[in-house]
């Protein structure tokens, strides 16, 4: 083997390697799929129960979301307990894009 022929024979392995990573699907489509129905199964919770059953009163905690520090924070601690179904609207639309696959993370 001569000079001549190693850099062709690199070229042809790196080509081929090339072509692997390509052609592999890293993201495969069952996760799309589950990604997919955990949205769908969401969306299905927040539409069909109802904010009173979400946000029911337990002992002397009144009605709403209950945030009481930064690691308890979200949306509905956020638009607070007024306005509950402007969050719902929210976090529908977001959802749906996931389950379009748009902008699935």
């Amino acid at each position: 083997m001569t000079d001549q022929d190693l850099p062709i024979i690199k070229e042809q392995s790196s080509t081929r390697i090339e072509t692997i990573i390509k052609s592999a699907n890293i993201q495969p489509r069952f996760i799309s799929i589950g990604r997919a129905i955990i949205a769908a199964a969401q969306l299905s919770f927040i539409q069909l129960t109802p904010q009173e059953a979400r946000f029911a009163e337990i002992g002397q905690q009144p009605f709403g979301p209950h945030c009481q520090s930064w690691s308890q924070a979200g949306l509905y601690c956020v638009v607070g307990k007024e306005n509950l179904t402007l969050a719902d609207v929210m976090i529908a639309f977001g959802l749906i894009l996931v389950m379009s696959g748009f902008y699935p993370r």
